[in-house]
């Protein structure tokens, strides 16, 4: 089998996995940013169960290595519950091999328990830096709210998050739906070259 044969067979193989979780939760919306980073091949996303959304996260990150090479952001794992509070386990997509998994954040409950569920996130991501060293993907936030209606809402903040390049807000989930979903985007292991691992992420919105 050739490199593009292999290539090909790949593509399908993420693409069949993608139809086969995505069938099994209502998919209402693709949550984006535009400054995720050019490296690496999409990862398959993986879902929380039927009727779970997220309502937490933690990172994985690599903390700066001096005048060694940076990766920053490996992992972003997803903690899934129902809209009673009943887990659902955690779900992430593809992780890179560097760096330690920090603590969960999570949504809050508001004054009569009522619990909020993540409906939108804030992607860090450093450019393509030449001939510097490159990290790509550096941190992430989210944003908690009521799953019915959207208001201004909680932004959530976990430990972890590394301080290179600029922030931006995707798109949100659309009343009645919240996030169920991820998908990242991995750079491998570059040998001697420049690792950047976590290079780019998208979140689904599901109401089912």
């Amino acid at each position: 089998m050739s490199r593009q044969q292999a290539t090909l067979c790949l593509m399908l193989v993420r693409a069949s996995a993608f139809l086969l979780q995505s069938a099994q939760r209502n998919v209402v919306e693709v949550l984006e940013t535009r400054n995720g980073v050019a490296f690496g091949t999409w990862s398959a996303p993986q879902f929380c169960p039927s009727s779970f959304y997220a309502v937490g996260y933690k990172l994985k990150t690599e903390g700066e290595q001096q005048r060694g090479d940076d990766t920053a952001l490996n992992g972003v794992m997803l903690l899934c519950e129902n809209l009673d509070g009943v887990s659902g386990g955690e779900i992430t997509s593809g992780v890179g091999l560097w760096g330690t998994w920090f603590p969960w954040t999570r949504c809050r409950r508001d004054v009569k328990n009522y619990l909020e569920v993540m409906v939108q996130f804030n992607f860090r991501a450093e450019q393509d830096q030449g001939g510097g060293d490159d990290t790509a993907g550096n941190d992430i936030q989210f944003r908690c709210n009521f799953f019915e209606t959207r208001t201004t809402g909680e932004i959530l903040i976990a430990q972890g998050g590394m301080p290179w390049g600029n922030w931006e807000w995707s798109n949100q989930c659309p009343p009645n739906s919240a996030i169920c979903g991820i998908q990242t985007k991995i750079e491998s292991s570059q040998g001697g070259g420049d690792d950047t691992s976590l290079a780019d992420i998208k979140m689904f919105c599901c109401y089912d």
